[in-house]
C-alpha cells in the first residue's frame, strides 16, 4: 500500500514537469501585435541548454587547474600557484552557479531569450589561452 502511494506520487510529478515544460520547450514562434507567426531562430534549443547546464556543474572543479595555468602562462609561475587558485576557485563558483542556473531553467527562456550560454567560454575547456578571467 505505501509503495503504491509513493509510485503514485512520483508519477503525478512526473506528469505534472512534462505538461509545464513541454509547451515551453517547443516552442519555436513569437506571436506579434498583428498576429503573423515569425520563426524565431537560435542554434541553441532546451537540450543545448541542459546538457551545457549539467556539464558545467560537474566540470567546474577543473576551473581551478584553468585559472592556475593561464595565470602562471601570463604572469609567471608564483602569481599563478597564489592568485590563480583563488581565481580559478571563484570561476568555478560561478561556472557552477551558471550550469545549475542552465540546468533549472532549460525549459524557460531565461535568463537568455535564445538559451545561449550564461558564461563565456560555454565549456571550462574552451579557449584555454590568453588571461583568465579577462
Amino acid at each position: 500500500m505505501m509503495k503504491s502511494k509513493f509510485l503514485n506520487g512520483v508519477l503525478a510529478i512526473a506528469i505534472l514537469s512534462l505538461s509545464v515544460a513541454t509547451p515551453v520547450a517547443a516552442q519555436e514562434y513569437e506571436t506579434y501585435p498583428d498576429d503573423q507567426a515569425v520563426e524565431y531562430y537560435s542554434p541553441y534549443k532546451w537540450s543545448n541548454k541542459l546538457g551545457r547546464g549539467v556539464v558545467n556543474v560537474f566540470t567546474s572543479p577543473i576551473e581551478i587547474v584553468r585559472g592556475i595555468d593561464l595565470t602562471s602562462k601570463s604572469d609567471g609561475p608564483l602569481k599563478g600557484w597564489t592568485v590563480g587558485i583563488m581565481m580559478g576557485f571563484a570561476g568555478g563558483i560561478l561556472r557552477f552557479a551558471t550550469g545549475a542556473v542552465d540546468a533549472f531553467t532549460f525549459p524557460f527562456n531565461f535568463p537568455e531569450e535564445d538559451k545561449g550560454p550564461i558564461i563565456n567560454p560555454e565549456y571550462v575547456w574552451e579557449s584555454w589561452e590568453g588571461e583568465y578571467l579577462e
